[in-house]
């Protein structure tokens, strides 16, 4: 039935759209960093229009597609309000275009060489927050390949980036759904499943809305999975190579391309396609990496990537348990030593997941989304747009429940966002982590099986 012949369902569906139009302008125009209750009820509200939207609609494909362009539009012509990074991003693209490799010395260094390396140094470095400018940049090639190109069509205006920037991201989510649906039709699940990533107000805020990098990666990604369903390994690993070179973190789903059947099988990992793939995969990841590369960037590039490991902390859960008991029991803070034995934990993990979800293109998706969910639960930093990564892939799979709580979750780590500093609050945290917890639980007993023997 025609939904607009449904007087009620139209009036439904105009309340939900004017909601979300209300509630995305108020997030990339009038809203701050530091004003969390109007971002709480302003990003609450897209939420919960996006879920009754879905629930609703979701058999009306091209209705969700254009609702899924034009909340993206309204974020078009805005300056993030939410982060700062996309200073460090243009700094970075201009530094290529001038002839300067963006990993070999940090903005401070630069400027207090009183030599500025382009123009708009003295408008982008007093934008950066101290944290990025006294560090490396971590920026993957891919991700700075945009960067410049913004930087070498916009060299004199900071805006024009901006609009330059949004406009690659738009066209990640645009191939992103072109990807999804043949994936879906493959594995034998809903096309609306789909909409579950587009419509997510996590994406087309941290997206296109704050220019954070991940739906590039996660455009990248599901590529690559495109390829693999079809038996593509050529294709596979330079997708998946192209996806590590935009972030880093696709590195950690490489054991998954390895295929066997339900049970341990080390072997499974020494199959031709598996060595191939994952080869493939490397082999662009580091021509990527080549051009900026040297013994000594090399170097720093392993430092800046290693404090996310041993230094840096943001909402993190079962890690601050962790430091929490380090306190009581030697009273400093072990982070270099929690950070790294977490981090191993994960890996133990995922590879035992890789080895036990062989069987079947679902399980091994399931698997994916797992793994990202427990390396993420175990990290000393957790800021909201790294869930763009297993939210991409959870629309394969039956764990979406635990992720899409935590995608509406995750916004409450802006309470610790204040105008004298920065400040986390357990309460916030526990309100956080504890509905993810629950909805794994859930999630486990009702569909996550494969784990369990025969």
């Amino acid at each position: 039935m025609n939904f607009f012949s449904n007087k009620s369902q139209l009036i439904r569906l105009i309340l939900l759209i004017a909601i979300s139009l209300f509630s995305y302008y108020q997030i990339a125009f009038e809203i701050d960093q530091t004003d969390f209750q109007s971002l709480f009820i302003n990003y609450s509200l897209a939420f919960i229009s996006f879920i009754a939207l879905y629930i609703k609609f979701k058999r009306q494909y091209k209705l969700l597609l254009t609702l899924s362009i034009v909340f993206r539009l309204i974020f078009f012509v805005s300056t993030p309000q939410l982060s700062q990074d996309i200073y460090r991003f243009i700094w970075d693209g201009h530094l290529i275009i001038n002839g300067f490799n963006p990993y070999e010395f940090t903005p401070d260094q630069l400027m207090q060489a009183a030599k500025l390396p382009f123009p708009l140094a003295d408008e982008l470095y007093p934008q950066m927050t101290e944290l990025s400018a006294s560090h490396h940049s971590n920026y993957p090639p891919i991700s700075q390949f945009f960067y410049a190109v913004s930087a070498w069509i916009s060299p004199n205006a900071i805006f024009g980036s901006i609009l330059l920037l949004k406009a690659f991201l738009f066209s990640a989510d645009l191939l992103v759904y072109k990807i999804a649906l043949p994936i879906l039709q493959h594995l034998q699940l809903a096309k609306h499943q789909i909409f579950l990533y587009l419509l997510n107000p996590l994406l087309i805020v941290e997206g296109i809305g704050n220019l954070h990098f991940e739906p590039v990666m996660a455009a990248l990604l599901l590529t690559a999975i495109f390829f693999w369903l079809k038996q593509k390994k050529l294709m596979t690993g330079i997708f998946i190579g192209l996806a590590i070179a935009t972030k880093l973190l696709p590195l950690f789903l490489l054991p998954f391309l390895a295929k066997g059947k339900r049970k341990f099988q080390l072997t499974s990992f020494l199959k031709t396609d598996f060595i191939s793939m994952t080869t493939i995969a490397l082999i662009v990841a580091v021509l990527c990496f080549l051009p900026f590369i040297n013994v000594s960037t090399a170097a720093e590039y392993a430092a800046t990537i290693g404090l996310w490991f041993n230094t840096f902390e943001f909402n993190a859960s079962i890690y601050y348990l962790f430091r929490w008991i380090g306190f009581q029991i030697t009273g400093w803070n072990m982070i270099a030593i929690f950070g790294k034995a977490l981090t191993a934990i994960s890996l133990i993990v995922l590879i035992f997941l890789a080895l036990r979800s062989t069987a079947s293109r679902k399980m091994q998706s399931e698997s994916m989304v797992l793994a990202l969910l427990i390396y993420f639960l175990l990290a000393t930093t957790v800021h909201p747009w790294y869930l763009i990564m297993p939210l991409s892939i959870s629309i394969f799979s039956n764990l979406k429940l635990p992720i899409l709580v935590w995608t509406f979750t995750i916004f409450f780590s802006y309470h610790a966002y204040k105008i004298d500093g920065f400040q986390e609050n357990t309460l916030w945290l526990m309100a956080e982590y504890i509905p993810v917890f629950i909805a794994l639980f859930v999630s486990f007993k009702h569909h996550f099986t494969f784990l369990k023997p025969k």
